[in-house]
């Protein structure tokens, strides 16, 4: 899964440009009353994000941004923790079709499916907090072929398969897991 984590913070508690000033990867939100902070990576863990000082003490929402994407061989998506679709946050239109991104609070559900053997991997990911230190904690809940998932992940059917689907696509500029609003 390629995944990072931003946070949110409201406009009246930090700026963007003085962020950027300080070398913080931050930009407005579109609707103006937030201001989005890309986390820099903590070096020594993989998947470990640093919360910048100038955000600390403030009452920022943390989010794991994911995205739905193929490489031909294997197709990932990402739905909520009860198997729903999620609305994306951006759709990139040149070159990168068929990749969606999101951005959710807390939790995620990635379902990644294999092209070769149908195969379904259902990880859950969430959000971990260790002092300054944020990072993105992943648990596979199952691995196996549809036909088998078990009865407690049954609500994740539609998501596995349109995991394979993407998988399986010759033109795989296709989006199928996706909430649209």
């Amino acid at each position: 899964m390629k995944s990072s984590i931003t946070a949110k913070v409201p406009k009246w508690e930090v700026t963007p440009g003085e962020l950027i000033r300080k070398g913080i990867k931050a930009k407005p939100s579109r609707r103006g009353g937030l201001v989005i902070v890309k986390l820099p990576p903590f070096s020594p863990e993989p998947g470990s994000y640093v919360i910048p000082r100038e955000i600390r003490g403030t009452s920022a929402r943390f989010y794991i941004d994911v995205e739905e994407r193929t490489d031909g061989k294997k197709g990932t998506v990402a739905c909520g923790l009860s198997g729903k679709k999620l609305p994306p946050y951006y759709i990139p239109n040149k070159g990168q079709r068929g990749r969606a991104l999101f951005s959710v609070p807390s939790a995620v559900i990635t379902v990644t499916g294999r092209r070769r053997d149908s195969k379904v991997t259902i990880e859950y990911h969430k959000i971990r907090y260790d002092g300054n230190i944020v990072r993105i904690e992943s648990v596979k809940l199952w691995k196996g072929r549809l036909e088998n998932l078990p009865k407690k992940l049954c609500h994740l059917q539609a998501a596995a398969k349109a995991a394979i689907a993407k998988a399986k696509y010759e033109n795989y500029g296709h989006l199928l897991y996706v909430a649209r609003s």
